[in-house]
Order: C-alpha cells, then structure tokens, then sequence
C-alpha cells in the first residue's frame, strides 16, 4: 500500500499550471552559494510574486507586459532585471551582492548572547527542515550534532554523556521544563512542544552553559523566535498521523506579526500501515493550539507574546522486569512566554516572564499516578553593548514551581500487577529560586576574546544549600576560518521530580573543554576533548544515587559539500564514563567506545531531496539480574540485583534511517511531498530485558522496527 502512496506523492511533479509566459532562474550569492526564500515579483505587481526554493530557483508565470522583475532579499543589495528582449525559454541567473555593512558594531554586538563566546553551534529553520532525522522537530535535529549523547530515540537532549534532566530548553529567556511531548512511542513520537515556522534560530551550548540562565548543569538549548516576517503565509499539511495548520499575518509593515498553529494527531493510518512492527502502540491523539503575537510598539520598544496549549493521550502495553499490561497516559497543558524589550543607543533591557500548568495522568495496573505541576518565571536583564571592547551583562531571575502528586503506588517496585498490594501517597512539592547573575565578554585585540561569569542565589529554599554558579573563556582566532576555545565551569540545577525521583534535588557539576573548529563554504571541521564531574544523579529505577560521575570524552565531526548537490557529515565520539556509588567506582551510564553518526544527502529541487543516515553505538550499560527469592506477602518473585551497577551491556545499536522528498515551487503556493523509511534494514536494537516471573530467564525488547512515514505540506506566500 505504501509504495502506492508514495508513487502517488512523487508523481505530482506532472502538475503545472497554464501561463502565457512563464519566466524561471535561479538566485545565488556571490560565492555561488544559492539563496532560499529570496522575493522574485515583478516591479509594479509584487502580489504576483513568488520566492525561491531550497535550491536558490524560481519559477514565476506572468501575462505578456510585464517587463521588469525585482529580486531581493534581506542582508543583500536588490537588483533589477528588465525581461526585454529574454527568451521566456532561457532561465535567468541573479547574483546578489551582501549590502554594505552600515551598522555600527554596537548592533552587531547586540545581535546575539554574549555567551556566545562558549561553545555553541546555531541551527535555523533551514537547518531544521534539512537535517535528515528531524522530521521537522527542532529538539530531534540536535540527534546528528557531535555533541549529543541521546540514546532513548526520543527529542531529550542529552549533551556529551551528562543526563537529559541537566540539560534545560529555553524559549525566548524563559525555561521550559519537560519539552517533549509523549504522545507515542515510536519514532513519530516523543517530539517536542516546539513549531520550527515559529523559530528563528537555535543554540545548542554542548558544555558550560551561559550563566545568563540558570539551573543547568550540562548543556543548554536556547530557542528565538521570529523578530520579523518576510510576508504572509498560509500552510496546511497531511500526514499519516494527522493534519496540520499554520497561519502568519503582518500586522504593521514587516515588524508587527501574528503567527498562528494547530495540530490534529490520530493513529488508525500510521498504525495500520506499520502494525506488524509497533506490536506494543494502541493508539495515540493529540490536540494543540499555539499563537505566537510581536508587535513592535516603537523604534525601540518591542512585544513578543506566546501561548501554547496541548491535550494528548496515548495507550501502549508497556513491560517492566517480568510483568507487562495495558498503560494508558493523558496531558493536559498550557504556557505562555512573554517578553518586553528596550533597545537604547547604549543597550538593551528585557523583562521575560512565563507560566506554565500542566495535568497528567499514567495507568497501568496498581500504579496510578495524577500529577499538577504550576511554574512561574520573571526575569530582568540589561546588557550594555560596548564600553571599553568589553559588552557586559546583568540580571536576576525568580523561579517558582510547585507539583502535587497523588498516587497509588505498587509496595513492591517490581510487582506493577493488579494482585500485588499498593498504597496512597501524596506529595506536595515546591522550589523557589531567586538568582542573580553577571556576565563579562572582553575582546582584548582581533584574535583573543576573553569571558567570564558568575551567578549566586539571592535567598535559599530549605531543600539546597549555599552554592556558586561560575565559568571562564578564552576564544583564540588561529585564521579566518578556523578558532580554539577553552571553558571551563561549575554549575548548579535542580532534578525533575518524577516517579523515580520524588522531591527536588540539587545536583553539582564542573566542566572543562577544549574545542576547535574550522568553517569555509564548503566545508567544517570540529573537535573537542573534554571532562566533567557531576554529583547527585539518581541511577535508573532508583536503585542508587551517584556520589559522583566522572566523564571524559572525545568527539569530532566533518562535513562536505560535495559540488552543487551532494553532502555528507561524519561524526564520531569517545565517552569513558564512571560513577560511584557508595564509595565503590562502577561503569557510567553513557560509557561507549564509539558514538557514530553519519548522513549522505543529495538535493536536486528538480528531482528530489535524498537523505540516508547511520547510527552505531555500543549498547547501553545495565544491571543484571543475578537471581531471585520468593516473597510471601507478594506470592511472587522479588529480583535480586548484581551489586556491581552497569556491569553488562545491551546489543550494539545499529539503525539506517531514508528519507525523500520533493519541491513543488508555483507560482503564489508551493508544494512538499515527503516520505521516509525508518530502520530500513529492520534491527532488532534492544531497549530492555523482559523476565521470566521466577527471573530465571529473559527476552529482549526492542526500539522501533522498520516503520513507513509519508505526507504533503502545501504553502501559500504573500
């Protein structure tokens, strides 16, 4: 059926739409480079212009008379093309040339964080859409980046072998705990809660994150929004798990915008189609609403209001140790992010303050569990630009969440059973953090950039005590194209609650990194050698707390653009890991020998878009069951765990990953077809263990199977 579907899709390239001239080019930058969404209209008509597609082309069907056509795109200088005397039949080729530079450093500074001076590597919408594991998902296009260490299939940032839990997602200077959504359990699933139409670019920090946020204690993920549209835009989409829309409005020339976005998820056709190889996933649905609203007020100050609401539910027969059965999840959410900003001639002034609530609810035999989670968040900042070669930055920021939790829980962990006795339980928690913070970044000539920061607490909550946040960076330009970076810090969070973990805790961390990176047009090179050494984690299902986790780690990456279509990335990293426990060292949770990831993608807007990716790495660390005792009170089986933590491994990983595509580019709409195969070869990659009752014996479960994805996206721009 699915290659039906996908012949279906690909042959829609027959289409074409009657003009009595029809006009096409291409749009390239001066280095050859093409341009994507570039304006092509003609010059007293632009309602009848289009823009260019990935590929820098265009295609632009106009009535006899026109005779000038007006290409631009911001950053660059416009230019004119007369049609006179062109044969509609030759295409045309426009080179644009960067606008001269007449902003003073002072705004250039400004564009971005400061903290940029540590590691950071920025992706943009482009980067999201193109990256061939994302499928759209801005969290899950981190997977192919060097720096990250997830191993669950799912959106949670792990970043070089420290916890997803350390590791916090901010959306325009306000933290977003629990980012990723769990409607299913499968590869479409596990997404986050972000719209990529709404981003405009994405910071990954893989080490030290920036001080200007706090609690985290790994990495950090900053997320902006669109300052600016390039015009309206309406856009519908189809899939084999749902149907989907998004609008986007100026409301003021191009300062001024409302973006709106609403998905409607369901399960019958993609569990229909890949049934065979989801034999645990029931069925999921998923409702969500976000609206995203900026208006700018003045020349200097700017509005930008969020808002986003999801109520999801998914049922999958989930297993744990030796018993499985029917689960059954539901969420219901909402938060806003809102941002007030003030740009002076010296600086800039933002207020960020942000809400969230949140409902959930988990079935599964005797474990019950309801969950209400509020969180509030108010922030202050002032960064001033220049003085001296020196931008400096400082602010506070109040933390306020609360969780109460009402529970039904097995008195044995490992008996989830209808039979086995449980108990109530009731939790009323909350965390209060008020911080302050300062950050410095001095450029002391044109090769040597030196930044440091410290953030404190401002009043304590009884469950931390006294701590310090702080971190340095020395930035070295060894070329043009190539730089050395040294950073190093300690940090402070605080964990997630969750069912494992029931209260709050305050987890430690220090880092030390070593990076290098070399960039041209055509190609990337990255390394880093690194070391850390956390405290506080809570080992999987509870068993033990870390008294301490050592990491060091090695990684490097390389990408090529191989003539005009062709591209592929390689990127492989060392992690010798090692935790204690209770005085006694054992095998880290992310040890490997080798983390390779690698993807070959072939673009051809004539043709089709191309991608092939391969993941490999050892299977993860576990603790083995070495037998088991009868329990009276139970009239079953309690494990008995080996004592020495991570001592065996699950099977090596190994997943191929295809996905095609095809660009439909009219003249006011276009159109996308897409389909993708994941794990082609259909490996059985093992999750986890399923025992016998006595635990006298096991099975394996498994990731995703091969599974089929396919769909159209329609856009309409203005």
């Amino acid at each position: 059926m699915i290659k039906y579907f996908i012949t279906i899709l690909l042959g829609i390239s027959s289409l074409h739409l009657p003009a009595q001239l029809i006009w096409s080019g291409q749009v390239l930058e001066q280095n050859g480079s093409p341009i994507f969404a570039a304006n092509v209209y003609p010059k007293h008509a632009p309602e009848q212009g289009t823009i260019t597609d990935f590929d820098g082309r265009f295609q632009l069907s106009l009535p006899k008379g026109f005779d000038t056509l007006v290409v631009s795109y911001i950053g660059f200088d416009s230019q004119v093309i007369v049609l006179q005397d062109r044969d509609p039949k030759q295409d045309i080729y426009v080179e644009l040339s960067r606008a001269a530079q007449s902003l003073a450093l002072i705004t250039i500074k400004g564009s971005d964080p400061i903290s940029s001076q540590f590691s950071v590597q920025e992706l943009n919408k482009l980067d999201i859409y193109l990256n061939p594991v994302a499928q759209g998902d801005p969290l899950k296009a981190i997977t192919l980046l060097p720096a990250s260490t997830t191993t669950d299939e799912s959106a949670n940032p792990s970043l070089r072998g420290s916890s997803a839990d350390r590791t916090r997602v901010i959306l325009n200077g306000v933290p977003i705990y629990n980012p990723v959504r769990s409607s299913q359990l499968n590869n479409q699933g596990f997404f986050s809660i972000f719209n990529p139409e709404i981003i405009e670019k994405m910071q990954v920090y893989a080490s030290n994150p920036p001080l200007i946020y706090g609690n985290s204690s790994a990495g950090l993920v900053d997320i902006q929004t669109s300052q600016s549209l390039r015009g309206d835009q309406l856009q519908l989409s189809t899939h084999l798990t749902g149907l989907g829309l998004f609008l986007a409005k100026r409301l003021k020339k191009d300062s001024s915008f409302v973006q709106a976005y609403g998905n409607w998820q369901f399960s019958d056709a993609f569990i229909g189609i890949n049934r065979a190889n989801i034999p645990r996933l029931k069925g999921f649905r998923t409702k969500d609403f976000g609206l995203n609203f900026r208006w700018q007020l003045s020349p200097r100050w700017a509005f930008n209001s969020l808002h986003y609401a999801i109520d999801e539910g998914y049922d999958f027969l989930a297993a744990s140790l030796s018993f499985e059965a029917l689960a059954s999840a539901q969420k219901q959410r909402y938060f806003t992010v809102n941002n007030l900003i003030y740009k002076s001639l010296g600086g800039i002034f933002s207020i960020n303050l942000g809400y969230n609530t949140s409902t959930s609810r988990f079935t599964q035999a005797n474990l019950r569990t309801r969950s209400e989670t509020q969180q509030s968040y108010l922030a202050a900042n002032y960064k001033h630009l220049v003085w001296r070669d020196i931008v400096w930055q400082v602010g506070f920021s109040l933390d306020d969440q609360t969780q109460q939790t009402r529970d039904s829980i097995p008195v044995f962990f490992f008996a989830i059973d209808p039979e086995a006795p449980s108990y109530f339980q009731a939790r009323d928690l909350s965390l209060r953090q008020m911080e302050s913070y300062a950050f410095a970044s001095w450029e002391a000539d044109p090769d040597w950039t030196f930044s440091a920061g410290i953030r404190l607490p401002l009043a304590l909550d009884e469950i931390a005590h006294p701590y310090l946040n702080y971190q340095a960076a020395a930035r070295y330009r060894l070329r043009d194209q190539d730089h050395l970076l040294f950073s190093a810090g300690q940090y402070h969070s605080f964990s997630t609650p969750s069912f494992f973990i029931p209260s709050y805790q305050l987890l430690k961390a220090q880092q030390l990194a070593l990076e290098y990176q070399y960039q041209q047009e055509t190609t990337d090179w990255q390394a880093a050698i690194y070391a850390k050494e956390e405290e506080g984690e809570v080992g999987s299902n509870g068993l033990y707390t870390m008294d301490q986790l050592r990491t060091f780690g090695i990684e490097a990456s390389y990408q090529q653009q191989m003539g005009k279509h062709w591209q592929w990335t390689v990127a492989n990293a060392f992690i010798r890991q090692r935790m204690r426990v209770d005085g006694t060292r054992h095998t880290g949770p992310r040890d490997f020998d080798y983390f390779f990831k690698g993807s070959l993608q072939y673009q051809n807007p004539k043709l089709f878009t191309i991608a092939l990716t391969y993941l490999r790495q050892p299977g993860s660390p576990y603790t083995p069951i070495e037998g088991s005792v009868f329990v009276d009170e139970l009239g079953g089986y309690k494990p008995i765990f080996s004592t020495q933590f991570n001592s065996a491994r699950l099977g090596t990983y190994n997943r191929f990953d295809l996905n095609i595509s095809r660009y439909f580019q009219f003249e006011r709409y276009s159109l996308v077809a897409f389909a993708s195969v994941a794990n082609i070869f259909n490996q059985q990659n093992e999750r986890d263990l399923l025992y016998e009752v006595d635990y006298s014996s096991y099975a394996f479960d498994y990731y995703q199977l091969r599974s089929f994805f396919a769909g159209l996206v329609w856009q309409w721009n203005r």
